[in-house]
């Protein structure tokens, strides 16, 4: 259809009911536009650590703007890459549609079944909400296990080949193993994870399946990685298998309740025969090896997933009621003090060392609470850990150092220092207690002042003397009398009478400034709450520098070392031992609400998982966690 005005002339009658008409029908359309939202979990039912993408769909049967929708929380889930997003128009038939895609990879640690809430969209001021999406997790016990291990519900193996699966069931297996399923928080555990497989079974290549386990509510030491397979013979049962161990850590509780350890996958290869040749190959009386294995010739690679099983761990509070004196340190240690010298003068600093040696998570031991020393000045506490590992035994020594600067001279005492924790061997709680330490002070090395009474060159005999004070002050010389006439008086300048005034300010400043270092290196509470936010500032820049990079690890790093140090300086405690339990516990005695502790808590899970297990997460994620450590750090000076 053409449509023309001539010149001079108007637009026929009906050509404008056509535009009209047609104006009406598209403007319609477009009002018409229908636009839903769906969200759906593929597949719905998974294993543990078994990966799962979950979707969400934002279409419309028009060309037009497609709304963002809302995406639900997913704390049940480990997110393992996403939000990906896509959008695509399609012209069908004279039809147009728009389609708006927000996907993301999910992996679940722990069995249940879990609810992931409806997504939601805004059309034309009206929510529209997608149905909420179902995921069952669940974990398939292998049949067939060997009769010692019947109660572990070891999951079986996966593969795409249903029939070779079947096979594997009972005979290739991850077997995790913990030495202590109710721990109390802070006290070490030792999960080890073995691969066992039947005597003869042609294993070719092998590998963790990426990404590795997370850790979140731990903090975690390796003890063994192997780069290649050790098998040794064992027998399960009246059976003979081949075991090798796997990887071995050390795992530290630092939440209470009932805990999930995440599982552990591996990939592992097998030659397996073609089926050409298992319909033509003699049997060897074993229906197992003779469905697939021993035929030295048209065999191919067959990959297999090895999951181990869920260990979940019953995590105990501590013993209840808690020492006044109690410093959070689980373990069993030794405590001693020491000075760096049996003597010292005025002008000298002292080094005071106290020593926490022995079994536990060392490095989260918190600093002693130092009693009052009389005749030192108390500077701050610097903290350094030598960790050990001996026997799968986490372990070493942490040593807190005081400088000490002597007040008085005489014979000086450092007092017993005593030092509360907690024995989860002997599951009572111990006091601790330094032996008294002398030190004698003695007065510095200042000049004393130097008397010499004589003569001075020039004079006359039974003329006057002079004193000379260590040769820095000479003697005066006699000469003749300045005329008063010549001055004139400074009390009659102006300027002198304004710079009297410079002193005494002077003279003001100076004692405010001795009074607040006084004051601060009396009360080092103050002084490192003072700093706080400044040497948080400085990590967090540190951070920033890091999500510029793309460095989610060293990002993640220096995001709970500002929260931590930050914490542990307005709290005066020591941010190494900092538990997420014995911050949140602190900030409940200074009377913070629940509401305010929750997102210190989980800002502070999120950065650990990082920090013990590295992973890759969006630069969005980065910058809005760190909007988040800016927000507590600020919420929380005024709280504190």
């Amino acid at each position: 259809m053409e449509w023309s005005v001539k010149p001079g002339g108007k637009m026929n009658m009906n050509k404008i009911t056509w535009i009209i008409l047609l104006s009406t029908a598209l403007l319609g359309r477009a009002i018409a536009a229908n636009i839903t939202i769906t969200a759906g979990a593929e597949p719905s039912s998974v294993a543990p650590g078994e990966e799962f993408s979950y979707t969400v769909r934002v279409q419309s049967d028009s060309l037009g703007h497609l709304p963002e929708p809302t995406l639900p929380p997913l704390d049940n889930f480990t997110i393992l890459s996403g939000p990906n997003k896509s959008q695509s128009f399609q012209f069908i038939n004279g039809r147009m549609s728009g389609e708006l895609i927000y996907s993301y990879s999910l992996r679940a640690a722990s069995a249940g079944r879990f609810t992931i809430q409806p997504a939601t969209i805004k059309v034309d001021g009206q929510e529209v909400k997608s149905e909420a999406v179902t995921v069952t997790v669940a974990q398939t016990p292998s049949t067939n296990i060997p009769a010692p291990m019947k109660n572990e519900n070891i999951p079986r193996p996966g593969t795409s080949n249903e029939q070779l699966r079947q096979a594997l069931e009972g005979k290739l297996f991850l077997r995790a193993e913990v030495d202590n399923k109710t721990p109390y928080v802070g006290q070490p555990v030792v999960v080890a994870y073995t691969l066992y497989a039947k005597k003869g079974l042609p294993l070719v290549t092998w590998g963790v399946s990426q990404p590795l386990p997370q850790f979140k509510a731990f903090l975690k030491e390796d003890l063994y990685n192997t780069e290649r397979l050790t098998f040794r013979d064992v027998k399960l049962g009246s059976e003979d298998y081949q075991a090798a161990l796997v990887k071995k850590i050390i795992l530290v509780p630092t939440k209470t309740g009932k805990t999930m350890v995440d599982n552990l996958n591996l990939v592992v290869g097998l030659n397996v025969q073609s089926s050409e040749r298992r319909r033509s190959r003699r049997s060897f009386g074993d229906p197992f090896f003779d469905d697939f294995f021993f035929d030295p010739f048209g065999r191919q690679a067959e990959q297999v997933t090895v999951p181990s099983s869920v260990i979940e761990l019953d995590v105990q509070n501590l013993p209840s009621p808690l020492p006044g004196d109690f410093t959070g340190t689980v373990g069993d240690y030794t405590f001693t003090a020491k000075l760096d010298r049996n003597s010292a003068t005025m002008d000298d600093l002292v080094t005071l060392s106290l020593s926490l040696s022995g079994k536990g998570a060392v490095e989260s031991a918190l600093e002693p609470k130092m009693p009052p020393i009389e005749g030192f000045e108390v500077y701050e506490t610097k903290a350094r850990v030598d960790k050990k590992i001996t026997a799968d035994t986490l372990g070493g020594t942490k040593n807190f150092n005081i400088v000490l600067r002597p007040q008085k001279t005489g014979e000086m005492q450092i007092p017993p220092i005593s030092y509360t924790l907690f024995n989860p061997e002997k599951k009572e709680y111990a006091t601790l207690k330094s032996s008294p330490i002398k030190l004698t002070i003695t007065p510095g090395t200042a000049k004393t002042p130097l008397v010499i009474a004589g003569q001075s060159p020039g004079m006359s005999s039974g003329g006057g003397t002079i004193v000379e004070i260590n040769a820095d002050i000479n003697y005066i010389k006699s000469g003749e009398r300045i005329g008063m006439k010549s001055i004139r008086p400074l009390i009659l300048s102006g300027w002198f009478l304004e710079l009297h005034l410079l002193p005494l300010l002077l003279l003001a400043l100076a004692y405010y400034i001795r009074r607040r270092r006084e004051t601060l290196e009396g009360n080092m509470g103050l002084a490192r709450r003072l700093r706080a936010r400044g040497v948080a500032g400085h990590r967090l820049k540190t951070a920033v520098a890091a999500l510029s990079r793309g460095d989610s690890n060293l990002f993640y790093t220096e995001l709970a070392s500002a929260l931590r140090g930050f914490f542990g300086d307005m709290l005066n405690r020591e941010a190494h031992g900092l538990t997420i339990d014995s911050l949140a516990e602190l900030l409940r005695g200074r009377g913070i609400s629940e509401e305010y502790i929750s997102p210190v808590c989980s800002l502070l899970e999120e950065a650990d998982a990082i920090r013990y297990s590295p992973s890759s997460h969006t630069t969005e994620d980065m910058r809005a966690h760190y909007e988040q450590a800016f927000r507590i750090i600020q919420e929380f000076r005024k709280k504190l």
